[in-house]
């Protein structure tokens, strides 16, 4: 099997997880309101970021290893902007509560860019061998 399908379908799983985690626990310990379940776009625009960005790494694997690294620092550099920019839009649109919206997704994307480091760092050390 590919590395790339294997690879985002052990992603899906764990940002599913990581999603019903974080809906049970607003669930059960924030009161609801409309405002408490907006995060799940943050999850849905990281989700679809770092799958492009797994798409990114693994295709300049089969192109030229040597670049793979220099790959994922650029993938991660826009994920990042891109992030930055997804907050900022949060804060200039003036929704209510932005500052726990931006922790909301600041969690997740700290998750997920670790998810992404051991991936990377697993594919450089086949790579070298």
């Amino acid at each position: 099997m590919s590395t790339f399908p294997k690879l985002a379908g052990l992603f899906s799983v764990f940002a599913l997880a990581l999603l019903g985690l974080h809906l049970s626990y607003v669930y059960f310990f924030i009161p609801t309101d409309a405002q408490s379940y907006k995060f799940v776009a943050g999850y849905v625009f990281l989700y679809i970021l770092t799958v492009g960005l797994f798409g990114m790494v693994t295709w300049m694997r089969t192109y030229d290893e040597k670049k793979m690294g220099m790959a994922f620092l650029v993938g991660s550099g826009l994920k990042m902007l891109l992030s930055l920019l997804f907050i900022l839009i949060l804060v200039y649109n003036q929704v209510p509560n932005y500052y726990g919206l931006a922790m909301q997704f600041m969690i997740p994307y700290m998750l997920f860019l670790v998810f992404e480091v051991v991936f990377v760092l697993k594919l450089l050390n086949k790579s070298n061998e």
